[in-house]
């Protein structure tokens, strides 16, 4: 439930040792003018948009998902 900030050489830069997001990150999407990285959170049904210059997530947008209760819980 967390990201990690690397370089091309795989090691770790971040400001702090991880940038906590919701259960289940799957999928990034970053949005270099704004200074925004938007995250799936499969688990939570949400995205979350982390600041790129505070490494801290600045918002969170919940999403319909009409997985049934059961299957979600099992997906943890």
């Amino acid at each position: 439930n967390n990201l990690l900030v690397i370089n091309p050489a795989g090691a770790r830069v971040g400001a702090a040792p991880t940038i906590e997001v919701r259960e289940g990150p799957t999928g990034l999407a970053l949005d270099e003018t704004r200074g925004q990285l938007y995250v799936l959170n499969r688990f939570d049904g949400s995205v979350s948009v982390v600041s790129t210059s505070t490494e801290l997530e600045v918002a969170n947008v919940p999403f319909f998902d009409p997985t049934p209760q059961a299957i979600k819980v099992g997906r943890k």
